[in-house]
Order: C-alpha cells, then sequence, then structure tokens
C-alpha cells in the first residue's frame, strides 16, 4: 500500500516547517504504483508452468463457464469449472498463462483423469 505523507499531531514529523509539495508526491505515488505493477507482472509471470492449489471462491463475471479464486501464492487464478461444485474447495491448478492481473490455468486430474479436491 502507498499513502502520502500526512503529520499526525505530536510526532517529531507535524513538527517540521519544510514540508513536501502535493505534486512531487502525486508523482512518486505514480512512481511507486508504476513499480509495483511492474513487479507484481514478474512475479505472476514466474508462477505460469506452477501446479497452485486454488481456493474456488466466485464464478468469473466475463468469462462464462469459468471460476475463480487466490491460489496459495495469492493471486487469482481463473479455470474452466462448476461453482456449485467446487465453491469453498481447494483445486490443484496448472497455470497457462496471464491475462492483465490473472492467471489462467487447468484443473490437474490425478491417475484415474479426476480433480482431487480438498475440502475446507
Amino acid at each position: 500500500h502507498i499513502f502520502p505523507f500526512s503529520a499526525r499531531e505530536g510526532t517529531p514529523a507535524a513538527d517540521l516547517n519544510e514540508r513536501t509539495p502535493k505534486s512531487v508526491m502525486t508523482e512518486r505515488r505514480r512512481r511507486l504504483q508504476e513499480i509495483e505493477k511492474e513487479n507484481a507482472q514478474r512475479y505472476l509471470q514466474s508462477l505460469v508452468g506452477e501446479q497452485l492449489e486454488v481456493l474456488v471462491e466466485t464464478e468469473v463475471a466475463d468469462r462464462p463457464g469459468y471460476v475463480k479464486g487466490t491460489s496459495c501464492r495469492y493471486a487469482s487464478v481463473a479455470f474452466r469449472g462448476h461453482l456449485p461444485a467446487l465453491e469453498g474447495r481447494r483445486v490443484p491448478v496448472r497455470i497457462l498463462g496471464l491475462e492483465s492481473d490473472m492467471m489462467i490455468g487447468k484443473p490437474e486430474l490425478d491417475s484415474t483423469d479426476r480433480i482431487t479436491l480438498t475440502i475446507l
């Protein structure tokens, strides 16, 4: 999280006479957000090809037949699935790629061609 400085009464910084101009704070915040986004994309890209456990939470609104959840690596993952059967379950998912801020995956099957689910 990125927040601009705000003086709090009773702190040493509140007594400082010189203040950073708002325009400088805005530009610094913008640059930090840009770096944060680049780092997040690099991190998500590093997970492509990995198998992650995904806690299924909801459907993907603009992608019929897909569910999404949060992976064990704290990243959003979408994959083909039926929400009533998967909601609240952990599903092993192979990450195939990245679309915007969400990873796209495919559920991993076991030797009997079934998905091994973990019920919470």
